[in-house]
């Protein structure tokens, strides 16, 4: 690609799986396509980080009056500090929201700062992510532990504490405070992404 670009597809899937009511439903689901331009930042032939713009587009798959969706173009960048230290920011501009989530920029902000630390072993993976909403003091925060489970693959066994509003699209007003525990597969953490 021109000026030493890359074009890369994401994709995204949150699923908010309420395990206290009788037939544990799943709540929620946020689908979260995306499509950008990437360009690593490289220095003394060493990468130290990349630069990211990207579309995006958000919605929750259901009609009528629970049908959230917001499409936005972002801007992202990550700088490793060191090998084991990165840290990560985003700034979106979001257009086309929905008609009955137009006020969703007040609850999840519009966009985030991230520090992601991994041990010098490369088993445990930590990560802090601050999203400001309306002002520096109303905030969404993010902390995150996992620990790798197969030294061949990227495959993690993580718990993670999330405080804020705008975590679930269908939910996005309501302030919540929940521990999640699962798997997750993440990149290696020298990657861009």
């Amino acid at each position: 690609m021109p000026f030493n670009t890359f074009l890369y597809l994401t994709y995204t899937q949150k699923s908010f799986w309420d395990i206290y009511q009788t037939s544990s439903p799943f709540r929620d689901n946020n689908y979260n396509p995306g499509i950008g331009l990437g360009r690593y930042i490289v220095v003394d032939n060493r990468l130290t980080g990349a630069a990211f713009l990207q579309f995006e587009h958000e919605s929750n798959g259901l009609d009528s009056i629970d049908s959230r969706s917001m499409n936005w173009i972002g801007f992202s960048g990550k700088y490793f500090i060191s090998s084991h230290l990165a840290v990560r920011f985003k700034v979106t501009l979001p257009f086309m929201l929905g008609e009955e989530n137009s006020d969703i920029l007040d609850y999840r902000g519009t966009g985030f700062f991230s520090a992601d630390y991994k041990t010098s072993d490369n088993q445990w993976w930590f990560s802090g992510t601050y999203s400001p909403r309306k002002s520096v003091k109303a905030l969404n925060l993010q902390l995150t532990a996992g620990y790798k489970i197969s030294d061949k693959f990227n495959q993690y066994i993580f718990g993670e504490l999330y405080s804020g509003t705008g975590d679930s699209l269908l939910d996005y007003k309501r302030n919540d405070m929940q521990l999640r525990v699962g798997i997750c597969i993440k990149p290696d953490f020298y990657t861009v992404f």
